[in-house]
């Protein structure tokens, strides 16, 4: 069984509800996460992203990676600051060399991080990309996977 890295890029209203589910998927796995964002909770944040009054102020990754580390017994990394294509991938470059597949997870904004996302993605041998979008009252979700340097 291969081991991932799931990275959830952007943890406000898609992302942040990912981020507080998925572990319990991975309980009992070698699998790992990581949360990268680089904006802070507000209060409007609270109404519906898993946010609470007491996180105002701090960063969204660090405060989701703090609480996942708490609840579950895996390993919850975070970057929080918002990253270029070549952070991204020379962070992942230790997981990826250990045998860890990335699964990059989009839940952004906006499309120049989309892009960025997507460089990443291209730069690796072996990944996946799920990436999500929404409006007020439609969405989409787009995903591929690179298998030996392919992309499906």
């Amino acid at each position: 069984m291969r081991n991932y890295i799931f990275v959830i890029i952007g943890v406000g209203g898609i992302g942040g509800n990912v981020a507080r589910d998925l572990p319990k998927l991975l309980i009992n796995s070698k699998h790992k996460m990581m949360l990268v964002d680089g904006d802070i909770v507000e209060e409007k944040n609270c109404v519906r992203q898993p946010f609470q009054k007491q996180d105002i102020g701090e960063n969204k990754a660090r405060v989701l990676a703090r609480k996942i580390n708490s609840f579950y017994p895996l390993q919850c990394t975070y970057l929080d600051s918002y990253v270029t294509a070549c952070e991204l991938q020379v962070r992942l470059k230790k997981y990826v060399r250990q045998y860890f597949v990335p699964v990059l997870i989009g839940a952004v904004d906006n499309d120049a991080t989309r892009k960025l996302i997507e460089e990443a993605f291209e730069s690796f041998e072996n990944a996946i990309l799920i990436d999500g979008a929404n409006g007020k009252y439609d969405g989409n979700v787009y995903c591929c996977y690179r298998k030996n340097n392919i992309q499906y």
